[in-house]
């Protein structure tokens, strides 16, 4: 079904060898045909005057390949034919058959009309060469005047019901997909939300366990326990705490930033000295597995426009992962460098990026584009080191605040790589207009 306007089309196209039969067609089409409409219009609403009559638009050709070549400039500019009148004979090239049938290949919708004074073939074996039986009629010569003009009437009308129903069958198909794409989202989401919410309980309860246990058996032991072994119990009891206060903290994050209720500070900052003054905050965790967190010196600028604080939030969590997923003895990297993105009028924004590179087992490709999604945990980490699914939910949060772009990818020796790409100045860009980030 061809992707055409359907307004009001009255486009015939009328390919005979013979210029007399052009004149012929266009006294009957432009003027019977009117006559023939109010005559219709008078018995199907005798009480109502009449309008003139339909105003159609012919395109003459003299041979079959020229016609076919109508049929392609017309379909190329959308403005398609509804109906054409082919003559049977028209020498010396293609016949009205082998016309019809080129024609049928490349535009199925066309109403066809075959006129010829001759039954040296037969009717059946020009419908089965030709195709589309249902668009396809025989005149035989000599027609009669009114014969054409109330078939002009009926086809082009017969045209726009098909193309009408085409263009509501496409839009019931759309619809279903629709409907079945935000069916299958709901149900991920709750999904997630459910595995979410199990995930969150655990969380939530394993240091609030912690705090009532070593608060009771300090208390029961507060009168006859060492001092030291109380400390013990405090420390653990604070070390639970800053957990709970962790999570929670998150939590109110990542609500607040969704309500769009974050107010960015943005003024000019050096980014590298800001990486390596967090990177001193992980010695404890990482001196614990051994790893090492290796920021690699910049050769470029790394000063970018962005929220000091809200950045920062955004490297500890990716830090945190890092740290978290990634093998005893392991080496974590991280880089900066100048990269853009596409925004959605085609413009390069230069911005500076930051890539932080771990060893851990890596995301699974099918998981690469959903990982910062709310609730979600990889497949591959959700039954191991534990995790909320909110960290990276808030790192995706704060860099499209900043109207910057966050990304994962796997690398060739294992493990993944983090970037985000914080634009050099703040402009007016949407999240939607982030199409694509290539590094430079």
């Amino acid at each position: 079904m061809n992707d055409h306007p359907i307004a009001d089309n009255k486009r015939i196209l009328i390919i005979d060898d013979d210029e007399n039969i052009w004149s012929a067609y266009e006294s009957i089409i432009t003027i019977q045909s009117g006559a023939a409409f109010n005559k219709l219009a008078a018995v199907l609403a005798p009480d109502i005057v009449p309008e003139a009559g339909p105003q159609y638009e012919l395109v003459f050709a003299a041979q079959g390949e020229e016609g076919y070549t109508q049929v392609v400039e017309a379909n190329q500019q959308k403005k398609p034919f509804a109906l054409a009148f082919i003559d049977f004979r028209i020498p010396p090239g293609w016949d009205g058959v082998e016309t019809a049938k080129k024609i049928r290949s490349i535009d199925k919708d066309i109403e066809i009309v075959i006129i010829t004074a001759y039954s040296d073939c037969a009717q059946q074996t020009m419908t089965e060469s030709i195709g589309c039986p249902e668009k396809l009629l025989f005149l035989r010569k000599p027609f009669d005047h009114e014969e054409i003009s109330q078939m002009v009437l009926s086809l082009t009308e017969k045209w726009h019901i098909g193309q009408n129903e085409a263009k509501q069958q496409r839009e019931i198909a759309l619809l279903v997909t629709e409907l079945e794409a935000a069916k299958n989202k709901a149900e991920t989401a709750n999904r997630m939300k459910s595995e979410f919410l199990a995930n969150m309980s655990h969380e939530l309860r394993t240091p609030m366990h912690a705090i009532l246990s070593y608060a009771s058996i300090g208390k029961g032991k507060i009168d006859h326990a060492a001092t030291d072994k109380l400390k013990t119990y405090f420390d653990r009891i604070s070390a639970s705490g800053h957990q709970l206060m962790l999570l929670i903290n998150d939590l109110l994050a990542l609500s607040k930033l969704e309500a769009g209720n974050v107010d960015l500070s943005l003024d000019e900052h050096d980014l590298h000295p800001i990486l390596a003054d967090t990177i001193l905050e992980f010695n404890s965790e990482c001196s614990k597995k051994s790893l090492t967190i290796d920021l690699m010196p910049a050769d470029i600028t790394t000063v970018a426009n962005f929220d000091q604080l809200e950045i920062k939030h955004v490297v500890d969590h990716l830090l945190t992962n890092a740290v978290k997923f990634s093998p005893e003895g392991a080496l974590i990297g991280i880089s900066l460098t100048h990269g853009s993105f596409t925004a959605e009028s085609g413009e390069q924004v230069v911005g500076l990026c930051c890539h932080i590179e771990d060893q851990g087992p890596g995301i699974p490709n099918a998981e690469l584009e959903t990982v910062f999604e709310k609730f979600y945990q990889s497949s591959r980490t959700k039954t191991n080191a534990g995790g909320t699914g909110l960290g990276l939910s808030i790192c995706l949060e704060i860099i499209q605040a900043h109207h910057g772009s966050i990304w994962v990818e796997n690398l060739p020796s294992g493990g993944s790589r983090f970037s985000f790409l914080l634009p050099e100045t703040q402009a007016e860009l949407t999240a939607d207009n982030l199409l694509q980030c290539v590094d430079s």
